[in-house]
């Protein structure tokens, strides 16, 4: 049913020279944020699946992967979609010029996007922590982007639990600031989910190695702080350059709110070791411009 690591390795290798298989697929599906490797990435794996896949789409926009699992995913696929489909500032100011536009939701541009393949879709419109409940069949794929907030970690657990043994969950965000608790989330798991690579400077790629049931209780906002930022660190140690720098600055993002002592430790190892790599500086200068509207959640 899943393709192989070696398969999977051969797409994450494929992915940044596949400019003209993508620029086809944008043609059919121009609305999506995804970077080129990432849309590369997802057409071909879901291409590859022998049988229905379930696929659970946390976090959609407007429909972009929507879009692509629903095109290349065998027929009788069913792909959950959840998201809350209100605008923030930047989709309000992006949007604003579509003939569908509504100023406080982008639900009738996504649907407009997606109505090619809404016989496919399972649409779980609201608040995650609640349509979570809605769904609780075997997955294929878990697909996540949509972690920006600490209340939503714990629900991964569900959505991990549900993926089959040898399935696969795909974290689009990993190495972007807004989602630092996925990165030692998937830490604390290292034991249950094999990480089998990253596709361009976005999304790492896990297949589902063992049962979640000895762990499924584990609350991990209350994990000690001295344990996540372990954790944390030895997520960082993986890699080098600019990778590492953006989980530096996902690191920052997170002791911000639980260890404000620790920001300028990491601040300084970030603009000594990493002011060389524009895609770092422009996460901490987003970082940093964000400041203002952070607030103790925890």
């Amino acid at each position: 049913m899943y393709p192989s690591d070696r398969t999977l390795h051969r797409f994450i290798r494929m992915a940044p020279q596949a400019t003209s298989v993508v620029a086809a697929i944008r043609k059919f599906h121009p609305y999506s944020m995804l970077s080129d490797e990432e849309v590369f990435f997802l057409n071909a794996l879901c291409s590859t699946l022998s049988e229905p896949a379930r696929v659970a789409e946390l976090g959609c926009y407007v429909g972009g992967t929507t879009c692509i699992f629903g095109e290349a995913t065998p027929a009788g696929s069913v792909v959950e979609v959840y998201d809350l489909f209100l605008h923030n500032g930047a989709s309000r100011q992006r949007l604003r010029d579509d003939p569908l536009f509504q100023p406080e939701s982008f639900f009738g541009i996504w649907e407009r996007n997606t109505a090619p393949y809404k016989d496919k879709v399972s649409l779980n419109r609201g608040d995650l922590l609640e349509t979570c409940k809605a769904n609780i069949e075997p997955l294929d794929i878990a697909y996540v982007d949509i972690v920006k907030h600490p209340s939503l970690i714990n629900a991964m657990m569900h959505f991990y639990s549900r993926v089959k043994l040898g399935g696969l969950v795909l974290h689009q965000d990993y190495f972007h600031w807004q989602s630092p608790w996925l990165v030692y989330q998937m830490e604390y798991l290292r034991d249950y989910f094999d990480l089998i690579g990253d596709v361009g400077h976005n999304m790492a790629v896990y297949r589902k190695s063992r049962s979640l049931d000895a762990v499924k209780s584990v609350d991990f906002l209350t994990l000690p702080v001295d344990e996540i930022f372990e954790l944390f660190d030895r997520a960082i140690d993986r890699y080098k350059a600019s990778k590492a720098g953006m989980l530096k600055v996902s690191k920052l993002r997170l002791a911000l709110e639980i260890a404000p002592e620790r920001q300028q430790q990491i601040t300084s190892d970030i603009e000594t070791n990493h002011s060389d790599s524009p895609r770092v500086v422009r996460y901490l200068r987003a970082l940093q411009a964000s400041q203002k509207d952070l607030k103790v959640m925890w």
